[in-house]
């Protein structure tokens, strides 16, 4: 049994408890294309920075189908915080396949 969100709509609801208006329910992949007022620039991921927005492409069929937020993290280890409507939101270290699945990072520009 699920735990009723999905990855995209975490964003969508941290970010209307952010205050950030304008953007709109959608799916990972048109997050990753800026569209739905989900407005901003792909950076390369060595500037990434806490808020940014990692993608993941883990199935070739769905490009950028996984989307979450970078954080620091104390020790040191660079982390994500993402959903699944299976696990819920998770914070994890960005190793393994979270790295090596990485497709793009985003730095949204909403607001600027």
């Amino acid at each position: 049994m699920g735990k009723g969100i999905d990855c995209s709509g975490y964003l969508f609801l941290a970010a209307k408890w952010a205050g950030i208006t304008g953007v709109t329910r959608t799916t990972s992949q048109r997050m990753a294309m800026g569209l739905g007022g989900w407005i901003g620039r792909d950076i390369d991921f060595t500037e990434a920075d806490e808020c940014d927005l990692p993608f993941w492409t883990f199935r070739q069929d769905r490009p950028y189908g996984h989307v979450g937020v970078l954080l620091r993290r104390p020790e040191g280890m660079p982390g994500v915080t993402h959903a699944s409507s299976k696990r819920g939101v998770v914070l994890r270290d960005l190793t393994g396949p979270l790295l090596r699945n990485l497709s793009k990072v985003r730095r949204l520009t909403i607001g600027d």
